[in-house]
């Protein structure tokens, strides 16, 4: 796929409206991968033994389906460049040091903050 950008989730329930794709270490300690996605009958997933092919896959069913992302969970591996890029809590907390530097008052930083929230929570 040509723009290959994953945000990194903690380990735990699948979001909605999202595929999740968890790489952990296998048997043999090379990456394995997992993809789960939920729909309106449930949670369904897939196994993979190669993560490239999982995080195709799951940009595949994601396009297919119209969903919001990829979203990825990471147990005991660490993220490998050739995989794409993988956006995580550091660059949130940089968006959030450019905010600051906005010039927005108090109630304007609790109205951006509350929407920030209901859109990760829808």
């Amino acid at each position: 796929m040509n723009e290959r950008i994953y945000r990194l989730v903690e380990s735990g329930t699948p979001v909605a409206g999202c595929v999740t794709i968890r790489i952990a270490a296998g048997p043999d300690g090379r990456p394995i991968a997992g993809m789960w996605w939920t729909s309106q009958t449930g949670i369904h997933s897939e196994a993979f033994f190669d993560v490239p092919a999982a995080l195709e896959a799951a940009e595949v069913h994601r396009m297919r389906h119209d969903l919001e992302e990829v979203l990825v969970t990471l147990d005991g591996v660490q993220w490998r460049a050739d995989w794409g890029e993988l956006r995580g809590a550091e660059a949130e907390a940089e968006a959030v040091r450019e905010i600051g530097q906005a010039g927005l008052t108090d109630d304007e930083y609790a109205d951006l903050a509350k929407g920030l929230e209901s859109q990760r929570d829808a």
